[in-house]
């Protein structure tokens, strides 16, 4: 009877074992097919650059598009929407909080980051509005959402260090998988304090009224 209950439970770890790495699988097939997407303006980033960022990202199973905003209206950009976006989905996020995401993967990653970022640091664009047509020096958003439905926007300063901006990803990935939040539908928007090296995060609201409305006004 024991010799028989013993073979029963080791039949079924064997097959809860087995239905794990099955879903593991699934999982890693759905989280890594997933498109990282790009809003950004011609001519601040050579479509060269972006090519060469699909293919490696797409070495690694990360969809990677971008969708040009040249000549559209875009009396939104200011502090609070910027004119380059790189927005990563949910289940990117979850194959990196889940260590699905290996290390190259993540490094890959970061590093498309960063040359995004390298690629605008000291750029301008033309701002047009349904009156005028204003010369603004380009900004970085980088938008995130989580698995709980939880987003992100991290405002990427251009005027910091190589370092800084790498450990400024960094601490974005530190922060997102320490789950130092509440999973439902909140929205922060992220400013990185370069003295204290860390990301002060702030709801939409009150990001709004600290940093906009002072501003206008």
């Amino acid at each position: 009877m024991d010799f028989q209950q013993c073979s029963c439970n080791g039949s079924q770890k064997a097959a809860t074992a087995e239905e794990q790495r099955a879903k593991d699988e699934v999982l890693r097939e759905n989280v890594m097919n997933k498109t990282v997407q790009l809003i950004y303006i011609e001519g601040i980033i050579p479509e060269e650059n972006l090519e060469l960022l699909r293919s490696k990202l797409g070495n690694h199973d990360i969809g990677f598009e971008w969708h040009d905003m040249s000549g559209a209206p875009q009396a939104a950009i200011s502090d609070f929407l910027a004119p380059i976006i790189l927005s990563l989905p949910s289940d990117v996020v979850q194959a990196y909080i889940l260590g699905l995401a290996n290390s190259v993967s993540y490094d890959l990653l970061k590093l498309s980051i960063l040359e995004i970022w390298h690629n605008i640091t000291g750029k301008k664009y033309n701002k047009i509005t349904s009156n005028n047509i204003q010369e603004i020096e380009a900004s970085f958003d980088l938008n995130v959402d989580t698995p709980g439905k939880t987003k992100f926007k991290f405002k990427l300063a251009g005027n910091i260090s190589d370092n800084l901006k790498e450990k400024c990803i960094d601490n974005a990935f530190q922060l997102i998988e320490s789950k130092s939040y509440p999973e439902n539908h909140t929205e922060y928007i992220c400013s990185y304090d370069t003295d204290n090296e860390q990301w002060e995060k702030l709801e939409q609201f009150e990001f709004i009224k600290k940093y906009i409305i002072p501003k206008n006004g």
